[in-house]
C-alpha cells in the first residue's frame, strides 16, 4: 500500500513480503541478533514444568519462536500448535500467538506459562509479571539472524543519498 518506506521486521516476513507478494524492497541491515528471552512463570521451575500449559509466541514466523521449540524437545516436550491447554497431553506445550505487550498479562492471569519475546516485552515479563528468565535465543543458537531493517527500492532509487544516510544511521546505532 506504499505507506511506509522504511520498516524494521522479522528475517522470514522479509522473504515472505519479497518473494510471496513480489514487493520490490531491500535489505539495508539486521539490527540485532542473539537478544530474545525465553520465559517462564513465577511459579515454575524449569521448562519442563512446562508440560500440559500454553507458552506464547509472537507470530509463527519468527526465529525464536522455532528456537524456544527446541529448548522445549531438548526438555523431552513435544511443542503443539491447534490445541486448547484441556487438550494437551501432560508431554506437550501448546503454542498461541499472543502480542509482545500482551504477554505481561498473559503470563499474570495464566493464560501463558511462558513466552518467547524480544526486547523490552522480556524484561517488563521478568519485572511486572516475576517471570523467571530461561534461556536467551543467542545460548541456543549464536548470532541467529532475527529482525532487519528494509526499505522500499523505489524509495532508494528516488533519493539515493538520503536512503545511504539512513543506512549508516541504522549501522551506526546497531
Amino acid at each position: 500500500s506504499r505507506q511506509i518506506d522504511l520498516t524494521h521486521i522479522l528475517l522470514p516476513q522479509v522473504i515472505f513480503l519479497k518473494y510471496e507478494h513480489n514487493i520490490d524492497l531491500k535489505s539495508v541491515g539486521f539490527n540485532h541478533n542473539d537478544v530474545v528471552a525465553m520465559l517462564i512463570s513465577k511459579d515454575l521451575n524449569s521448562v519442563c514444568d512446562l508440560g500440559g500449559k500454553m507458552v506464547g509466541c509472537p507470530t509463527w514466523w519468527a526465529p525464536h519462536t522455532g528456537i524456544f521449540q527446541d529448548v522445549i524437545r531438548e526438555a523431552g516436550l513435544i511443542p503443539v500448535v491447534g490445541k486448547t491447554k484441556d487438550q494437551l497431553a501432560p508431554n506437550e506445550v501448546g503454542f498461541i500467538v499472543v502480542p509482545p505487550p500482551d504477554m505481561v498479562e498473559g503470563l499474570k492471569s495464566g493464560k501463558i506459562a511462558g513466552c518467547t519475546v524480544s526486547g523490552p516485552f522480556g524484561a517488563a515479563a521478568q519485572v511486572l509479571a516475576g517471570a523467571k528468565l530461561v534461556k536467551m535465543s543467542g545460548d541456543v543458537w549464536d548470532h541467529h539472524p532475527c529482525c532487519q531493517s528494509v526499505m522500499m527500492s523505489d524509495f532508494i532509487e528516488e533519493d539515493r543519498e538520503r536512503a545511504q544516510k539512513i543506512t549508516n544511521a541504522i549501522y551506526k546505532a546497531t
